[in-house]
């Protein structure tokens, strides 16, 4: 299994630091081991009884992130309550599916069905890909060594919200989303249509 590379630990090191909290860090890999991508832990990030977990070594590989077809380097993050033990299965399964499936990657964009793989909830089914609230400012894009860095928000939404999206627009989905203040760590809320 490969090492954790310079680059990595930079990335880690500069998340911990803006956000704090104490530092986890676990490894997933696909079946044969090729592919792999560790996700950071933040234990009681943005607050206590929250998690704030990140990808590091998503952007070791360019990525398609907009229609037009611009690559730039990602990591995605998310918060969970801290008690949900699969958010790092989410979150690694989202970053599989950039790796080897090449889904695009743009604020909008919904990952289908990632989070009922892991039968965590019972009403939020799919992953809206958005600015990582509260911290969009800080992570929106950063330069880490020689590499600049963007964060991308990975947030649990219903069927009816992703439908939302298809009919309305992701801006109409993503309006609705702040209109509610949703809180985007409880995997058990409520739909908003």
């Amino acid at each position: 299994m490969a090492k954790i590379s310079p680059i990595h630990k930079r990335i880690a090191r500069e998340l911990t630091t803006m956000l704090g909290g104490k530092l986890q860090v676990t490894r997933f890999g696909d079946d044969d081991e090729r592919t792999v991508i560790d996700v950071l832990r933040l234990m009681d990030v943005p607050e206590v009884g929250l998690t704030t977990y990140s990808t590091v070594g998503l952007s070791d590989t360019p990525v398609t992130s907009t229609k037009a077809l611009r690559s730039i380097r990602v990591e995605l993050l998310g918060i969970c309550d801290s008690a949900m033990q699969k958010f790092a299965n989410i979150l690694s399964t989202a970053a599989f599916s950039i790796l080897k499936s090449k889904w695009p990657v743009f604020p909008g964009n919904v990952f289908p069905n990632v989070v009922t793989m892991y039968g965590v909830s019972k009403t939020m089914h799919h992953l809206f890909l958005a600015p990582p609230v509260p911290w969009d400012k800080e992570l929106g894009s950063r330069v880490i060594g020689r590499r600049t860095v963007h964060w991308l928000g990975v947030y649990p939404i219903s069927d009816a919200e992703y439908r939302h999206a298809m009919d309305f627009g992701s801006d109409a989905l993503d309006e609705l989303l702040a209109k509610h203040k949703v809180q985007y760590a409880d995997l058990g809320r409520r739909s908003l249509v």
